[in-house]
């Protein structure tokens, strides 16, 4: 399991950390079992790797992520992996893309060793991400009652210019929207032309991945 340590060190290492998604600081990262969905490219992935360094830089070595694509999974079963992590003092357990997990059991799946390793190990916190919502409603494995849910949708207009550098402004609740819409608009326009900004959003600004090939 040694490259699969080394492969998540990396990882969490280098993950950009200034800026965080909304759905970060509402996620109770404190239940045995999270489920995160959303599309490909909203930010999962940077996520968890994100809360894994945070966990990390308070005790090395809790936190580990694993892409369930990964070639691992060719020879060893997730199952397996989690023991051993557990054993070796592992807390944190962050899954990526689990509806990729090569299963060589045709009786089983990644939601079913998901249950097992949940039943198993009561000390060990799992957190898993799909993008294939129909996938993951096929899961044979019964979550409902273990999993906490949460969807990451895309970057809102208040995070893309957040996101670029652009500017920073608060999250704005629905009546003050509704009441103070005027003073809240005069805000805006006074620190940026917001115009050339938000046709460049609905252009390429939903998927935070658009940073790197702004041009497709």
């Amino acid at each position: 399991m040694i490259e699969l340590h080394e492969t998540s060190d990396r990882l969490i290492r280098n993950v950009p950390h200034i800026f965080t998604r909304y759905l970060y600081n509402e996620i109770n990262w404190q239940v045995r079992l999270v489920e995160i969905t959303g599309s490909r490219g909203v930010g999962k992935t940077t996520m968890l790797l994100q809360r894994a360094r945070e966990l990390n830089g308070q005790m090395v070595g809790q936190a580990l992520f694993i892409s369930l694509d990964d070639p691992w999974f060719y020879a060893h079963s997730l199952i397996d992996t989690a023991a051993e992590f557990e054993r070796s003092g592992g807390r944190m357990l962050f899954l990526d893309e689990v509806h990729k997990y090569p299963s060589k059991n045709p009786v089983s799946d990644w939601s079913l060793e998901i249950k097992t390793i949940y039943d198993r190990y009561p000390q060990l916190q799992i957190v898993y991400t799909g993008s294939s919502l129909l996938r993951l409603y096929k899961g044979q494995g019964d979550l409902s009652r273990r999993k906490t849910g949460y969807n990451l949708k895309g970057l809102s207009m208040r995070e893309y210019l957040e996101f670029y550098g652009i500017a920073k402004f608060p999250v704005v609740n629905a009546d003050d929207l509704f009441f103070h819409h005027p003073e809240i608009s005069a805000t805006i326009i006074d620190k940026i032309r917001i115009l050339p900004h938000f046709h460049q959003y609905l252009s390429s600004g939903y998927y935070p991945f658009y940073q790197e090939v702004p041009e497709q």
